[in-house]
């Protein structure tokens, strides 16, 4: 499935983007190429390694998952989650922020649930954001008021 996503230049000068290593950062920007119109890419590490480093036979599944790991440990706006089969996902919780499909294709995979405990809390990204603004205008009254007072608004 063709898709086309903007690479913000701020990312060279992120402090999260910075503390990755190179593979990381090859790993994350793989990440959001690949990743569906809502931000969301199956996270199991032999799909990873396939869509990423297909070509690079000294990266195998369980370096993908290394580096995958250490990509969400040390992004704040990226989380790991799985549903009840056990099936892994990515969800890039600022999607809305840099990304703006054209021909916008609702994701098929689960929405990330949202947990305080994780320590990244943000909208979901099953409804699409406004670019300016890190509050989704489609939540719930009451989960607005939460939303906008841990993002300190």
């Amino acid at each position: 499935m063709a898709r086309r996503r903007m690479v913000d230049n701020n990312i060279w000068t992120d402090p999260d983007f910075a503390r990755l290593t190179r593979d990381e950062r090859l790993l994350f920007i793989g990440i959001f190429s690949n990743a569906d119109d809502d931000g969301r890419i199956l996270a199991s590490p032999e799909v990873l390694k396939a869509l990423i480093f297909p070509y690079d036979h000294d990266i195998g599944a369980k370096k993908t998952q290394t580096l995958r790991n250490s990509v969400v440990k040390k992004m704040k706006n990226v989380i790991l989650y799985s549903d009840d089969s056990g099936t892994e996902y990515i969800a890039l919780l600022r999607w809305g922020r840099y990304q703006s499909p054209t021909h916008y294709r609702p994701s098929k995979l689960p929405p990330p649930p949202i947990s305080p405990a994780s320590g990244k809390s943000d909208a979901p990204t099953d409804m699409r954001t406004d670019i300016k603004s890190d509050v989704r205008t489609d939540a719930p009254t009451d989960m607005k008021s939460d939303l906008t007072s841990a993002s300190g608004k």
